[in-house]
């Protein structure tokens, strides 16, 4: 501190910016923003690009001011127009989101584009997004992964969340859950909050206990956890289907839980009527008539699938031994010409396997 203010005193502006990062972050004196801007506006007035930077960031982030993104502008243009590529990055997130300018996707590509090609890890970051996003430049997930990889591979948290999410979305790069978890562990383990995304990647690999682990652990913070705990209960996937438990989750997970508060309610209604028609009919007669239902209901799913106009001819059987139901059908296109004759076979509710047969078929049809 002391060679510091001597040299400051004589007009040294990096020992003037020096001083200015003392009293700004209390670093052998007591913490005071003002004293701070007095240093930093010294050396700033010498052209002092880190200092102009500072200035920038206490207005940015409102430190012992009033925050005035206007301002920030200001002096981190001056800071960028010298090359010093954290005032670039600030002021490509002001352009980005219109702090203190008109917000311009184009501009803030041009200013990250300048900071992330002298290797700014954050802007790398940025510029990833503006490519992922479609934001100033044209979507290009291959482009984005490229800079969030530049950024991770420095260690940027947010750089590592967000290349574990095109790893196990499968965008820019192969679908890889192994990768996405090892970025992502990279990126809990440098601060990141992960995981949900740490959870994900276990759930599609089918080891439901991890999954479960890592969405308890991240429950208190975060309410996609919470609706990963929920569905898990929905689905009985790696627990007991348990739609109490589900519902718990749910109305923990605030609006984001709303799509499976409804499915619950669905499952609900839909058991309490079953129950009914159990009590009036008995259940395999109930049984039966559903799988019935099922099977039509698929096999027209079918159809649509492959364009066909209109079934002709439709019967179904139930009951087989291998526990499938058939359905025989005849379909006709728009003119009324013979088309395709199918038939499909259902069973808990999936189409498991059909047979498209030719006009030596016809008699056993029935055509």
């Amino acid at each position: 501190m002391e060679w510091y203010r001597k040299a400051a005193e004589q007009g040294y502006a990096d020992a003037q910016d020096c001083l200015g990062d003392c009293y700004r972050f209390g670093n052998g004196v007591t913490k005071d923003y003002d004293k701070a801007e007095e240093w930093y506006l010294k050396a700033a007035e010498q052209g002092n690009k880190y200092s102009q930077c500072s200035i920038g960031k206490r207005y940015y982030f409102g430190e012992g001011v009033t925050e005035d993104n206007a301002k920030a502008v200001e002096w981190f243009r001056k800071a960028a127009e010298q090359g010093y590529a954290e005032a670039q990055d600030y002021l490509g997130r002001c352009y980005r989101f219109g702090y203190g300018v008109t917000m311009d996707n184009a501009k803030a590509v041009e200013w990250f584009r300048k900071a992330a090609e002298q290797g700014h890890a954050n802007a790398q970051k940025n510029l990833g997004n503006c490519y992922y996003d479609g934001k100033g430049v044209t979507e290009d997930y291959a482009k984005a992964v490229e800079w969030f990889r530049k950024a991770a591979e420095q260690g940027n948290a947010g750089a590592q969340n967000l290349l574990g999410q095109c790893y196990i979305r499968g965008e820019g790069v192969s679908t890889d859950y192994s990768k996405a978890l090892e970025w992502f562990n990279k990126a809990q383990n440098n601060g990141e909050d992960c995981c949900y995304w740490i959870g994900k990647c276990y759930q599609k690999q089918e080891n439901y206990a991890k999954a479960m682990e890592w969405f308890r652990k991240g429950e208190a913070e975060d309410n996609y956890c919470s609706l990963a705990l929920g569905n898990m209960y929905f689905e009985g996937e790696g627990v007991q289907k348990n739609l109490t438990k589900a519902k718990e989750y749910a109305l923990k997970a605030g609006d984001a839980g709303e799509d499976l508060l409804e499915k619950i309610e669905q499952e609900n209604n839909r058991t309490a009527k079953y129950n009914e028609l159990v009590s009036k009919w008995g259940k395999a007669s109930v049984d039966a008539w559903l799988q019935s239902k099922v099977c039509v209901g698929m096999s027209v799913k079918f159809l649509a699938e492959r364009n066909d106009v209109e079934i002709y001819k439709l019967r179904v059987y139930n009951g087989g031994s291998d526990g499938e139901s058939l359905v025989e059908m005849a379909c006709m296109n728009s003119n009324g010409i013979w088309k395709n004759r199918y038939r499909v076979w259902v069973s808990n509710y999936k189409i498991t396997r059909f047979k498209e047969w030719s006009r030596e078929d016809d008699r056993e049809f029935g055509l």
